[in-house]
């Protein structure tokens, strides 16, 4: 599995997932209204749970949900996320997300440390461990980035479209796999890939193995491999 420089000191990391919201309209029942009405945005809002490999591709959007969910209500929901992690795996988040308890067992939550109210300030390790996360995690946000710059996700969501918008926000996701990469490729890495391989056999195992990285075909140094467009 490809993995970006940044997340080279997470070794097993499964997943990097965060939450976002979109505005909608607002319903007119009372009941439906609260469960649409975000705190954070302090207007109705649909949420999804957004999952990233390391990679920098989508492999994971959740279902649609009203901007009154928590982070770890989503999360918890999420069986299909959950249940396809392996013990020995990691899943990063925000501290938002405390969610240890709720994942498979051998399954371990990377988040940044907690300051607690008795201690005055984070130790050494800590501040190394919260800036390497934050690094790291910074990609989800990009990533969520470029779902929400599709235009038929920048109007606001109509109540008539809650049955579809699920499947909307999906297409829109795993379209971004198919956009420029974000993540730096290595060379070691390219090189690794392509030991046993024909030029051109190497670029359909990048684009179909690893979906996201079907954009490598812009990589600047394909002519070191002799590949041509």
């Amino acid at each position: 599995m490809y993995n970006a420089k940044c997340f080279n000191e997470f070794k097993n990391l499964r997943v990097i997932v965060d939450c976002t919201e979109l505005y909608s309209e607002t319903p007119s029942s009372v009941g439906a209204h609260k469960q649409f009405h975000s705190n954070y945005k302090h207007h109705s809002t649909v949420k999804f749970l957004v999952g990233m490999n390391t990679g920098g591709a989508i492999t994971y959007i959740s279902v649609m949900h009203g901007g009154r969910s928590s982070d770890k209500f989503i999360t918890v929901g999420a069986d299909d996320l959950l249940s396809s992690l392996n013990p020995g795996e990691k899943v990063m988040a925000d501290r938002g997300f405390t969610i240890q308890d709720c994942l498979p067992s051998g399954v371990k939550l990377v988040i940044p440390s907690f300051k607690h109210k008795d201690k005055s300030q984070f130790k050494k390790d800590e501040l190394h461990k919260n800036k390497k996360i934050s690094e790291a995690r910074v990609h989800i946000g990009r990533a969520i980035r470029r779902i929400k710059q599709f235009n038929i996700l920048r109007q606001e969501v109509k109540l008539y479209q809650v049955d579809v918008y699920d499947h909307i926000f999906k297409a829109c996701g795993y379209l971004v796999n198919f956009q420029d990469p974000f993540l730096k490729v290595e060379d070691e890495l390219i090189h690794r890939i392509f030991i046993g391989l024909e030029p051109q056999q190497a670029v359909l195992w990048i684009k179909y193995k690893y979906k996201v990285s079907c954009s490598f075909a812009n990589y600047s140094r394909w002519d070191t491999f002799g590949v041509k467009d």
